[in-house]
């Protein structure tokens, strides 16, 4: 009987009827990380133990590149204590950006991503789906990085912010 209630849907659909996909979470388009590429120092902010919020300034430094006939933009980003390297890629036939992170802490993350208003934006898709990051403030030779986590009644915080500023 299911066989035969699956099959009656099947013929049923109108196979010439236009078919409405959903709207992406993202506008994205291959150029929206370009604001990005280049060197750049950036000033770290540390939440202390009694909570308030300790600068560090250019503790960081980032240098990110085009590779493969300018389709991949590779990061190299250093701290003291801590190398991470990431790969994004435009994904035309999804219409979304895609990065993999990794890290000398043996950290792997997969992200997804696009922009948001005037925000560039990626969310973490592997591991898990609870973390994500926001480029804001973005101006020629400077933005803002925040790096947020969610917390248990489904809103985002910041867990780490860093202001870059490009490298003269």
């Amino acid at each position: 009987m299911l066989t035969f209630l699956c099959s009656a849907a099947l013929l049923s659909q109108d196979p010439t009827a236009p078919t409405v996909a959903p709207k992406p979470a993202f506008e994205a388009s291959e150029t929206d990380l370009d604001f990005w590429l280049g060197e750049w120092v950036a000033d770290t902010h540390d939440r202390q133990e009694d909570g308030t919020i300790k600068i560090n300034k250019e503790t960081a430094t980032n240098k990110l590149t085009r590779k493969f006939d300018s389709k991949v933009i590779h990061e190299d980003f250093d701290l003291p204590g801590f190398h991470g390297e990431s790969w994004s890629v435009f994904d035309a036939k999804a219409k979304i950006w895609r990065q993999t992170w990794v890290d000398n802490s043996g950290n792997y993350m997969a992200f997804e991503g696009g922009k948001k208003g005037d925000e560039f934006w990626y969310e973490m898709k592997a591991p898990r789906d609870n973390m994500r990051m926001r480029f804001t403030e973005i101006k020629k030779d400077s933005f803002v990085w925040i790096w947020e986590g969610r917390k248990q009644d489904g809103t985002y915080g910041q867990v780490w912010r860093l202001d870059y500023r490009r490298k003269s």
